[in-house]
C-alpha cells in the first residue's frame, strides 16, 4: 500500500498546457476515482502517476519519494488499460502468470495469485483459452486479474469496464469495491461514468480542461457542489438551473426573483449575497416537485419518461436555458404543453453566483467528511 501526494503538477506539450496546478493528496489504501467529461485530463493525470506520460513541472511522491525521474516498472504500480492488452498466443493462465514469471516468482506462489484473481473475477474456468476464444468482457477481466496478481502498492484503472454490458458492469462495480474491501490496496480509478464514481470511491476528484473542480467525498460533492460545473455533472438526471436576481436577503437565506415575476427562496448563508445580483438557482430533480405553492416557476411539459419505479417530466421555460427535468410518482399523468409550476423547498435548493461560484448552504443533510 502506499500514499501519494501531487504538488503543483503540470503537463505541457511545447506552447500548450493541458494540465495545472494539480495538488492532490490520496491517503494509504484509499480508492480515489478521477471523473471528468471527455478530454478533461483525467487519463493524462493518471498516466503522469504510471510514469507513462513525463510531468513537465511539480513533483509526484509516492510514501514520501519524489517518483518524477523513476522508470514506470520501479514504481510499484500495477496498471490496467481500457485496452486489453493480452498476448494473443499465450492462455489466460499465462497472460494473468507473465508478470509474475518475469519477476522470478516461484511456481506454487503463481499458481496461487493466478487462480485466485480467476476466482475473484469470476474467469477460473477459463483458464485454459486463448483470448481470441474470449468475449471483450472476458477479457478485460483477465487484464485486471494479471493486475492482481502482481500485488502491486497502487493499482490504477483506466477505464475498464467501457467495454462489458450494463449487467456485467453492475457485477464488476460490486467486485471492485469488495476487492478494494479484501486487498486495502491504493486504488486510483479513472471514469467518465458518474455512477460509477458515486458507487465506488471513498473520495472523487472532479476534473473539467485540466483543472481540479472539487475533491471530496460522493456525499459532499453531490451535496455540497464547489461550483456549477460540478452541480451539473455530479447526478444524473442533471441538476436543474434556473436563471434570476437576488430580491431579498434575510438571515435565514435569500428570495430570487426570475424574469417572469416567480420567486424561489434558497437557504443559502446569506453573507456574501446582495440585492441585485445575477444568481442561478440549482435544483436537482428529485427536489423539483410539480405545484410547489408559494415558491417556483412556471413551465411548458414536454414529454414523460416512464422507467417503472419513477418517471421523470421533461418540460421547458424561459428561465432554464438547458430544460427542466423533475422526477414524479410512476403513475402521474400531463399532457404535452401543459402548464405546470415546478419548484422546491428551500434547504433543497442551491444557489450560484455569477461566476458559477457555489453560496454555502444551509445544509440539514448529514455530510460525509
Amino acid at each position: 500500500m502506499a500514499s501519494l501526494t501531487l504538488r503543483d503538477i503540470a503537463k505541457r506539450y511545447d506552447e500548450t498546457e493541458v494540465m495545472r496546478n494539480i495538488n492532490l493528496d490520496i491517503a494509504d489504501g484509499e480508492f480515489v476515482v478521477f471523473v471528468g467529461p471527455s478530454g478533461c485530463g483525467k487519463s493524462t493525470l493518471m498516466r503522469m502517476i504510471a510514469g507513462l506520460e513525463d510531468i513537465s513541472s511539480g513533483d509526484l511522491n509516492i510514501d514520501g519519494t519524489r517518483v518524477n525521474d523513476i522508470p514506470p516498472a520501479k514504481r510499484g504500480i500495477a496498471m490496467v488499460f481500457q485496452s486489453y492488452a493480452l498476448y494473443p498466443h499465450m492462455t489466460l493462465y499465462d497472460n494473468m502468470a507473465f508478470g509474475l514469471k518475469l519477476a522470478g516468482t516461484k511456481k506454487p506462489e503463481i499458481d496461487a495469485a493466478v487462480r485466485n484473481a480467476a476466482k475473484i473475477l469470476h474467469i477460473d474456468h477459463l483458464l485454459d483459452r486463448k483470448p481470441k476464444q474470449l468475449s471483450g468482457g472476458q477479457r478485460q477481466r483477465v487484464a485486471i486479474g494479471r493486475a492482481i496478481t502482481r500485488k502491486p502498492k497502487v493499482f490504477l484503472f483506466d477505464e475498464p469496464l467501457s467495454n462489458l454490458d450494463a449487467a456485467l458492469r453492475v457485477k464488476m462495480r460490486l467486485e471492485f469495491a469488495r476487492l478494494h474491501d479484501e486487498l486495502k490496496t491504493t486504488m486510483i480509478y479513472v471514469t467518465h461514468d458518474q455512477v460509477e464514481a458515486m458507487t465506488l470511491a471513498d473520495k472523487i476528484v472532479v476534473l473539467s480542461a485540466g483543472n481540479i473542480e472539487q475533491v471530496g467525498s460522493p456525499n459532499r460533492l453531490y451535496h455540497a457542489p464547489a461550483n456549477r460545473f460540478v452541480a451539473g455533472f455530479i447526478g444524473s438526471p442533471k441538476m436543474n438551473f434556473f436563471e434570476g436576481t437576488v430580491q431579498s436577503v434575510t438571515a435565514d437565506g435569500v428570495t430570487v426573483r426570475y424574469d417572469t415575476g416567480e420567486t424561489q427562496r434558497v437557504a443559502v448563508e446569506p453573507s456574501n449575497v446582495k440585492e441585485g445580483d445575477k444568481v442561478t438557482v440549482g435544483i436537482r430533480p428529485e427536489h423539483t416537485h410539480v405545484n410547489s405553492g408559494e415558491y417556483g416557476v412556471s413551465v411548458t411539459t414536454m414529454a414523460i419518461e416512464s422507467l417503472g419505479d419513477a418517471a421523470y417530466l421533461y418540460a421547458e421555460s424561459s428561465v432554464a436555458p438547458d430544460g427542466v427535468i423533475a422526477r414524479i410518482p410512476p403513475l402521474e399523468h400531463h399532457d404535452r404543453g401543459e402548464t405546470l409550476k415546478l419548484g422546491a423547498t428551500p434547504d433543497h435548493c442551491h444557489l450560484f453566483d455569477a461566476n458559477g461560484q457555489a453560496f454555502e448552504r444551509k445544509i440539514i443533510e448529514v455530510l460525509a467528511a
